[in-house]
């Protein structure tokens, strides 16, 4: 029996080997790979070279500044965080940010459309792909040849024939996707040494080769019930590419177009009017309150220049921190939005392999919703620890009223005293997308399942 196996085996994988198919495929895939990451590579070096540009950019306009109130009003450029293993699974850029005192960060560029397909993205559609092609046929193309029910003479089991066919297949699958995105990374490494030298760079590649491989061999696993379902080889090949349009495109379309309708994303234009709105109101206030302490002041004159600073301190500290938590409010229920609506969108798709795969690339490659959010929390976080250092080293609000040349010169700011920012880690930890992958392998048993079942009504002649 174990050489039966083994000659099955055997025979199966050289059938494999001398067909072109698999030579074409695999060097598709290895060109298709390459290519990907080579754009990401390429799209990774112009991020990190523009935030080299705006660190310099930042460093000449605070080195100009003469007061720290000069700095409240100038901000501070935030370049965005720069990782490579980002790239590998989104090719849309962050934006970087100007901070300044009590006002929302403002967004510098980024945030554009993606102008190419993500290695992630790429790898998920062509290896999906692949596996069906070079499974579709299994048991159809050996009824159309007549030879299946000689093959059951020899096993004498359907279940023997089908694993051994199965198992082939399923580690020649596999074996073409880690050689060709390995071959990739060598080329990438060769290439630009700077991107897979990034620490972030392998931990997210590992993810993405170890998902490929279980997209695989789910999609062999659609491939054998197709052919097992349909035992005409055009049909189960019609039925295999219409199952990937399926579980691809269709559903997952299908899915965040429903999320979108039930759940829709918060709207930036009116949250930017709602801030508007409370700076106006501020500033009506901010006018109001201080117009009585500015009447008795220029009536009575220098006398009451000290207590006059020292009222409108007070009352401009008072209207900035309720703006503050009016903004902060605003914000938080900015985010809670934009989570309640990612939650949707993971409820529709994230149950499909699809889904699956991306939520965990995204997640291993820290460019989900989640990780985007706690990116905003992060610059909005440090523009609230400028705004007390600001606040303390300016001292009282500067109304003078005699004509004195640079009477604050003692409060110009010091590089070295300006909060440096810590942007939020990537996240990389692949043994937490453990459930993802077990789910993507349960989609394969269904499917494998339904093969088998298929298969015992199959007539051998």
């Amino acid at each position: 029996m174990q050489a039966r196996l083994k000659g099955l085996a055997k025979k199966e994988l050289l059938q494999l080997l001398r067909g072109r198919q698999l030579v074409i495929f695999f060097l598709a895939q290895l060109v298709l790979a390459t290519a990907s990451l080579a754009l990401a590579a390429r799209q990774w070096q112009r991020e990190a070279e523009s935030a080299v540009l705006v660190r310099e950019t930042n460093q000449r306009r605070l080195a100009g500044l003469t007061d720290w109130g000069a700095l409240e009003k100038a901000g501070v450029i935030l370049p965005p965080p720069v990782a490579a293993g980002r790239f590998l699974v989104a090719a849309r850029s962050w934006p970087g940010f100007l901070v300044t005192g009590v006002e929302l960060p403002s967004a510098m560029g980024g945030a554009a459309g993606e102008d190419f397909a993500p290695p992630a993205k790429v790898l998920l559609l062509f290896c999906s792909l692949t596996a069906l092609l070079l499974s579709f046929d299994a048991i159809s193309g050996e009824k159309a040849q007549r030879t299946l029910g000689l093959l059951l003479s020899v096993t004498g089991s359907r279940r023997e024939l089908l694993q051994v066919k199965f198992l082939v297949r399923a580690a020649v699958v596999v074996g073409a996707v880690v050689i060709s995105q390995l071959l990739a990374a060598a080329v990438t490494s060769l290439l630009v040494p700077e991107f897979t030298g990034d620490p972030t760079f392998w931990g997210v590649f590992l993810g993405l080769m170890v998902f490929c491989a279980a997209v695989s061999l789910l999609f062999v696993a659609v491939g054998f019930a197709a052919s097992c379902l349909f035992p005409e080889p055009l049909v189960s090949l019609l039925a295999a590419i219409g199952a990937w349009v399926l579980l691809v495109i269709a559903l997952p379309g299908f899915g965040e177009g429903v999320a979108r309708a039930l759940v829709p994303p918060p709207s930036r234009n009116l949250f930017e009017a709602q801030a508007a709105s409370l700076y106006a109101r501020n500033a009506q206030r901010m006018a109001e309150a201080i117009a009585e302490p500015l009447r008795r002041w220029v009536q009575e004159g220098p006398a009451l220049q000290r207590w006059f600073e020292e009222e409108a301190n007070r009352i401009r500290r008072e209207l900035r921190g309720e703006l503050a938590r009016e903004l902060a409010a605003l914000f938080a229920g900015q985010l809670r939005a934009e989570a309640r609506a990612a939650a949707a969108r993971d409820w529709a798709v994230g149950w499909l392999p699809t889904g699956l795969y991306e939520q965990a690339m995204l997640r291993l490659g820290g460019a989900d919703a989640a990780s985007w959010r706690s990116y905003l929390q992060a610059v909005v976080d440090y523009g609230q620890v400028l705004a007390k250092t600001v606040e303390k080293k300016a001292g009282s609000v500067q109304y003078v009223a005699v004509q004195e040349e640079d009477p604050y010169s003692h409060s110009r700011p010091r590089l070295e005293e300006i909060p440096s920012f810590s942007a939020p880690p990537l996240f990389q930890d692949l043994a937490s997308q453990l459930p993802r992958l077990v789910a993507i392998c349960l989609w394969g048993c269904f499917f494998s399942v339904v093969a088998v079942m298929a298969f015992k009504r199959v007539d051998p002649r």
